[in-house]
């Protein structure tokens, strides 16, 4: 059981808050907060206004519509029209202007009859939500099971989201990333949200739902909270506005209110109501609130539906029910109506998020800040599925699509942080960067500034919005071997990125003075020395020093190559020319190569390992034929072993074309993927 004494204290403060009406100042609105709902008692009428600026500037709708909800960027409302009330069975989803022109009947459009109903934007203003369900003889809507829908603004593309076997849900609100919706089931106390796939359907126990909203940060929801309990020997319920976090956890009960049984069933014997009838009993505790809450845009306060407190002896608890606004960063509370709601009301809350002294936005783990704000707008911070150019699954992270109506200047600083566990793991080359996608390349750019490893923030710096996301990057060793910028999207690191980083960290290659790989040089017979020698030995540390007298007279003493092309020698892999030379400066072709490499595989390395080598299954190139040479035309071409032997140890292919073209020069890059296949090195 919770502490009496802080409910108590949470009722006592009802009580002055709302006696002290009368002296109340208006209350800024920053926004439009739509107020709608219908009445059906003395014969059935619509009503909906909606407050702008402050709390004493209503404008009345021209119509009647009930369970409206106003666009995120203000400009249109969307609408039920329901027909057959009390019980009613069908229903239409309009949308509409502002002062209520351009008229459109949408689930008309989409082809659905039946009832629709409780629509709701979502963030982009591109899709709305709402409640569908196709009537049943004999049968309310609620016992024939509501499915939460999705269809674009303009009725087209309308589908179920509601997986199969979840019935009878009351739609609340969508998450600010434009991913998940939230809703109540009837009959159970808790709320759900799911994807607006139908996937990821999570409880929210601690949140019953009704009229649920997401905060602006996409980090809490906001919904009500009814439990039985005993006061002062009065058996009642407290009906209690929350928050919590996105699984339900962490509940926080701002505003409580203990309505006791008795009061119910007095209400209900003063309106003359059937005395027996003990749904009009739960009815009257349910409605009095707090209900349908609704964050601010800029997430600083809640409005909410409550006859706060309730009053038994007073008028209809119907015309008790008024519009509440909870300050959270200091619990204020303030009724902003007076007595002038009905059954079923239903409110929506939009505006702009971003204001010359509020430049802030946060949605999930990102938060846009800009320079100058010099006109208010609408920041949406938008997860992106499929990302254009990539692959979604290459992606670490979730990529957003930033966007605002507002006007700015100066640069726009993107912040994005993430949890110990998804921090990069491995060698201190890993690390997180932002990548902004530039349309114009169809590329991702790195535009980082900052790593915080201690709060776990990146940030960056832009002049554009457009697409954004975190990302797991290896800093390059080489300045020209970057590890992405390639491939579709410009995800992908240079194509020879992970064998000359392989390469290095056996220290097989090291690069030039300036940070450069070079990796488009050709490959002369020093340098091919020095690779081979240095995977064979396992290393440049263990290449030996060569002493004596030097075999070739092209790599004298104190050459920069002579330890290795001794040791190369001596391993049996090259052999020189008949004069006595190296050629070191020479370009080593694609036949020389494998020759190179076959000969410092085999065992016994050199052409004895090779001397009894035969192709189980020749692989033949035209370019590589194993006759038409020779004094007879019988022998096989002169590297024809070694290149068979290459491919057959998957260190080589051919080209597209079928040919070898062994001929053709074989770059550094080209080289530090063959040794490292040769060696097995990985990057």
């Amino acid at each position: 059981m919770r502490s009496r004494t802080l409910l108590f204290g949470s009722f006592c403060l009802l009580l002055a808050v709302s006696a002290a009406f009368a002296g109340e100042p208006p209350v800024p609105i920053e926004g439009k907060l739509w107020v709608s709902g219908h009445e059906f008692q003395d014969g059935w009428y619509a009503y909906a206004y909606y407050l702008q600026g402050t709390s004493d500037q209503a404008t009345a709708w021209p119509g009647e519509i009930e369970h409206a909800d106003i666009s995120p960027v203000g400009d249109a409302l969307a609408y039920q029209v329901t027909a057959g009330l009390p019980w009613t069975t069908t229903g239409d989803i309009w949308v509409c202007s502002l002062d209520g022109s351009a008229n459109a009947n949408i689930s008309q459009a989409a082809g659905l009859s039946g009832l629709n109903c409780f629509p709701c934007w979502s963030p982009d203003a591109s899709r709305i939500a709402f409640r569908h369900v196709d009537p049943v003889d004999g049968q309310r809507p609620c016992e024939t099971g509501f499915q939460v829908w999705v269809m674009n603004a303009d009725g087209t593309n309308a589908h179920r989201v509601s997986p199969q076997g979840l019935a009878s849900v009351k739609l609340g609100g969508w998450s600010p990333d434009g991913h998940s919706v939230v809703c109540a089931l009837y009959g159970v106390a808790g709320a759900i949200t799911m994807n607006v796939d139908g996937s990821n359907v999570t409880s929210l126990s601690n949140v019953r739902g009704e009229g649920a909203d997401f905060s602006p940060n996409g980090r809490q929801i906001a919904g009500t909270w009814a439990q039985e309990d005993t006061v002062d020997g009065q058996p009642g319920v407290w009906r209690e506005l929350r928050v919590a976090d996105l699984h339900g956890g962490d509940p926080q009960t701002l505003v409580s209110q203990f309505i006791a049984h008795s009061d119910a069933e007095a209400m209900v014997d003063r309106l003359g109501l059937d005395p027996l009838a003990a749904d009009w009993v739960a009815d009257i505790e349910w409605r009095v609130g707090p209900l349908f809450p609704q964050w601010s845009p800029k997430g600083d306060r809640i409005a909410f539906l409550a006859a706060l407190p309730f009053d038994p002896d007073g008028a209809d608890y119907r015309e008790q029910v008024d519009v509440w606004i909870y300050t959270l960063s200091n619990g204020d509370l303030t009724r902003i109506t007076n007595n002038e709601l009905k059954r079923d009301t239903w409110l929506s809350w939009h505006g702009n998020n971003t204001y010359p002294d509020y430049p802030s936005v946060t949605v999930n783990n990102t938060t846009v800040t800009f320079d100058q704000v010099l006109q208010e707008g609408l920041t949406t911070i938008l997860l992106v599925d499929d990302p254009p150019g990539v692959l979604s699954d290459q992606l670490t992270y979730d990529c957003y699509d930033i966007n605002t109506t507002a006007e700015t200047a100066g640069d726009i600083h993107i912040c994005m942080t993430y949890r110990d566990d998804e921090a990069p793991v491995g060698t201190p080359e890993a690390e997180l960067a932002i990548l902004l996608y530039n349309k114009s390349t169809s590329e991702w750019d790195d535009i980082t500034v900052s790593r915080d490893p201690v709060s776990n923030k990146v940030c960056a710096v832009t002049s554009t919005l457009s697409l954004f996301t975190l990302h797991g990057i290896r800093r390059p060793r080489f300045t020209d071997v970057p590890s992405w910028g390639y491939g579709d999207g410009g995800l992908d690191p240079h194509w020879a990125f992970w064998e000359i980083e392989a390469c290095a960290d056996a220290g097989i290659v090291s690069g030039y003075g300036d940070g450069t790989y070079q990796p488009g040089n050709p490959v002369t017979r020093d340098q091919m020395a020095v690779y081979i020698s240095r995977a064979l030995a396992g290393g440049d540390w263990y290449v030996p020093d060569f002493t004596g007298t030097p075999k070739f007279s092209d790599v004298p003493e104190g050459d920069w190559a002579l330890d290795y092309v001794q040791y190369a020698v001596q391993s049996n892999v090259v052999q020189g020319y008949g004069d006595g030379t190296y050629h070191p400066q020479e370009q080593v072709n694609r036949a020389q190569m494998a020759v190179y490499v076959a000969r410092a595989l085999v065992a016994p390395s050199g052409e004895a390992g090779l001397a009894d080598y035969v192709p189980a299954d020749p692989r033949n190139f035209p370019d590589v034929p194993d006759t038409g040479y020779g004094d007879d035309g019988t022998e096989p071409y002169w590297a024809y072993a070694h290149i068979e032997y290459c491919v057959e140890h998957a260190v080589v292919q051919g080209y597209l074309d079928g040919y070898y073209h062994p001929d053709e020069v074989v770059t550094r890059a080209q080289m530090a993927v063959y040794v490292a296949r040769a060696f097995e090195l990985t990057g």
